[in-house]
C-alpha cells in the first residue's frame, strides 16, 4: 500500500491534482471563477454521481461527487474518495479532494505522503495549527491558499485549494453589510476565513 500512494503521489503532482507552477487558475480539472452550471456539465461529462448539492446561504453553494475528474492512480477499494466544490455568487470559489480510507493506519500513512509532497512542491507551509484531534497546514501559492488538513477521528483527509480574489470579494461584500448594520454569519466567516481555530473547521470536516 506505501508504494501504491507514493505512485499515486507522484504522479497526482505531475497530471494535475496540484497547480503547476505557470497556472493557479484552475484545480482538481475545474476552472475557478467557472459557474454551478458549468461544473455540473464537467461532472456529467465524465460520469461522476452527484452525492450532495446543497445551498448554505443564497450566495454559498456546495456540490460534492464521487471519485476526482482528473486521473487518480490509487486504489479506491480501500478509500472513499470525493471532490467537493464551492461556489460564491454562481463562481468556483473553492476545490477540495476528500479521502477517507478505511483504514486508519493508511490514513496516518497517506497524510503523511501528502505533506511531504506539498512542501517539496510548495515549500514549507505558512503556517500549522491543531483544533481538538484536527491538524491543518497551509501553503499560499500566487492567488490560491492550499491547505491540507488530517481528522484521524474520522479518517478524513482534505486537500482544500480557495481562490483567494473571489475570497476577498467576499470578505469585502460582508465588511459592507457590517458597515450597514446588517448582521453577519459568524459560522459562515469563520469556514471560508480559514480560522482553524474557529468551531466552523469542525463542521467543514464533516463534507
Amino acid at each position: 500500500m506505501r508504494l501504491a500512494c507514493v505512485v499515486f503521489l507522484s504522479l497526482l503532482f505531475i497530471t494535475g491534482f496540484a497547480y503547476p507552477k505557470e497556472d493557479t487558475e484552475s484545480a482538481l480539472g475545474f476552472s475557478f471563477g467557472i459557474s454551478k452550471k458549468e461544473a455540473l456539465e464537467i461532472i456529467k461529462s465524465r460520469g461522476k454521481k452527484i452525492v450532495e448539492d446543497t445551498v448554505d446561504s443564497k450566495k454559498i453553494r456546495t456540490v460534492v461527487f464521487d471519485s476526482t475528474v482528473v486521473d487518480l492512480p490509487l486504489d479506491t477499494l480501500d478509500a472513499e474518495v470525493r471532490t467537493s466544490l464551492e461556489f460564491y455568487r454562481d463562481k468556483l470559489l473553492s476545490s477540495s479532494l476528500l479521502l477517507r480510507p478505511r483504514d486508519p493506519m493508511e490514513q496516518q500513512e497517506l497524510e503523511s505522503q501528502l505533506s511531504e509532497f506539498l512542501t517539496a512542491r510548495y515549500g514549507e507551509p505558512a503556517n500549522r495549527e491543531e483544533v481538538l484531534n484536527i491538524t491543518a497546514w497551509t501553503w499560499h501559492v500566487d492567488e490560491v491558499r492550499v491547505i491540507l488538513s488530517s481528522d484521524p477521528g474520522k479518517n478524513l483527509l482534505k486537500v482544500k485549494y480557495i481562490y483567494e480574489p473571489l475570497n476577498q470579494a467576499r470578505r469585502e461584500e460582508e465588511l459592507k453589510q457590517r458597515q450597514r448594520g446588517k448582521p453577519s454569519d459568524p459560522a459562515r466567516e469563520m469556514f471560508i476565513e480559514g480560522n482553524y481555530s474557529a468551531p466552523y473547521y469542525l463542521k467543514e470536516n464533516r463534507q
